[in-house]
């Protein structure tokens, strides 16, 4: 288990949008999009007894807390200090990236697995795209396929 304080980074994304919605071409949704540096997240956890956040988005960052701590089974707490944040319903992807981000942290708090699917399935994102999901572990250029039925 990780001591002390764990830090991370994540990009902001854009998503040029959806390929096909309706699933004509044998899957649905898919899309493109690429990682921005600038602007980007960072937050800090630690373990605690119980879910404290500060900063801007920190209720919504308490509720990734608790939603991926119940997917594990865990009672534990963490303090999360938002130092920087993805500006919220600007089309950036700030809550995929603040989900992953809580999650990510936390994993490496408590030693947990770190598959960044399994996080985004843990707190309830990447359910149409995975655009964000993809671009969470280092950014760059994705063109998702999409769903088949």
């Amino acid at each position: 288990m990780a001591e002390g304080i764990v830090r991370i980074e994540a990009p902001a994304r854009l998503h040029f949008g959806m390929l096909d919605l309706g699933g004509s071409l044998g899957r649905r949704f898919g899309g493109i999009g690429a990682g921005i540096f600038n602007p980007s997240l960072v937050i800090e956890l630690e373990r605690a007894d119980a879910v404290e956040a500060a900063g801007a988005e920190s209720q919504r960052a308490a509720e990734f807390a608790l939603r991926y701590l119940a997917s594990q089974g865990m009672r534990d707490g963490v303090r999360i200090v938002i130092r920087r944040a993805i500006p919220g319903h600007s089309g950036l992807g700030s809550g995929t990236q603040l989900g992953l981000a809580v999650a990510r942290g936390i994993a490496e708090l408590y030693d947990l697995p770190t598959d960044t699917g399994m996080l985004a399935a843990a707190v309830g994102r990447a359910r149409r795209s995975a655009i964000g999901t993809w671009l969470f572990d280092g950014g760059g250029f994705v063109v998702e396929g999409g769903r088949r039925e």
